[in-house]
């Protein structure tokens, strides 16, 4: 399960065509079948948003990844 912890700014992140909110999650089955997606607001602009990596059941292989969009 993946958790978004910092949302992009200039632009919205997506899961299946709904904006995905600060703490929403989805999973890599979601982004290996294309229901993730990023729209970009139009401005000239570099952005980022994180989010957390999650085990399976709770296990401990957590970690925190910044996507770049240029």
């Amino acid at each position: 399960m993946h958790t978004v912890t910092t949302l992009a700014t200039h632009g919205t992140l997506k899961l299946s065509g709904t904006a995905v909110a600060l703490n929403g999650t989805f999973t890599q089955a979601d982004i290996q079948h294309g229901k993730v997606t990023f729209t970009q607001d139009g401005s000239d602009n570099n952005d980022s948003f994180v989010f957390s990596v999650g085990g399976r059941s709770g296990q401990c292989d957590h970690g925190h990844l910044r996507y770049y969009l240029h």
